[in-house]
């Protein structure tokens, strides 16, 4: 049952990057309340600056990637790799955090550390870098999942459409296709119009006789 169920999670891409996704939003509010109160205790106030301010960086992230996965329209390919970019440079800065926190830790042990939150930031800030890289690397591998057509281009191919336009606004990769069209592509009645038009010309011509060489 347990492997009907992973194959299961694999053959739908978008729900295994959303429940990652939903935990890592859960990790980084528990890292922020650890991040103020490591600000309050901590000895250097540049350090206690850079953990807060990471934390407010994984804020941001968490309510802006939310509102871009769920919504499909906002899933462009410009937003897609914005998100997957941030996502990567947040992947090295929560290891960054991780090995500040844990150095501090092997300076000052829990029981005499002058943050006693310092080994929550410490966990969360290692959490937090396991699930940033899953997310990294499964929407680098599924982008083509997540990624939707962009409305912009969408309208580019309105306004300057490269394939040929019905009434109806339809598009038709073959001319051929179209409703009326013969088997070279071309409306019967459009060539029936041009042929008499042709014909009418001709007749005028000839009614009217070959000019006169002077």
């Amino acid at each position: 049952m347990a492997l009907d169920a992973v194959r299961g999670l694999i053959s739908e891409p978008m729900k295994v990057i959303w429940y990652t996704w939903v935990g890592g939003v859960a990790l980084s509010f528990c890292y922020v309340i650890s991040s103020f109160f490591v600000a309050g205790q901590a000895l250097s106030s540049a350090y206690g600056f850079s953990v807060v301010f990471e934390g407010l960086q994984v804020v941001a992230y968490s309510v802006g990637g939310t509102i871009v996965l769920k919504n499909a329209a906002y899933r462009s390919p410009l937003a897609i790799g914005f998100l997957i970019g941030l996502s990567f440079m947040l992947t090295l800065d929560m290891l960054v955090v991780a090995v500040l926190a844990g150095a501090n830790l092997a300076a000052f042990p829990l029981p005499s550390a002058p943050a006693p939150a310092e080994g929550a930031v410490v966990a969360f800030s290692v959490m937090l870098f396991i699930v940033y890289l899953a997310l990294t690397c499964m929407m680098i591998l599924f982008k083509d999942v997540l990624v939707q057509q962009s409305p912009l281009a969408a309208e580019d191919e309105a306004a300057f459409p490269s394939r040929p336009v019905y009434d109806d606004g339809a598009y038709a990769d073959d001319p051929a296709s179209a409703p009326g069209a013969t088997a070279g592509g071309y409306d019967s009645a459009v060539l029936s119009k041009t042929d008499e038009g042709a014909a009418s010309a001709d007749d005028v011509d000839a009614s009217h006789g070959a000019p006169t060489v002077l």
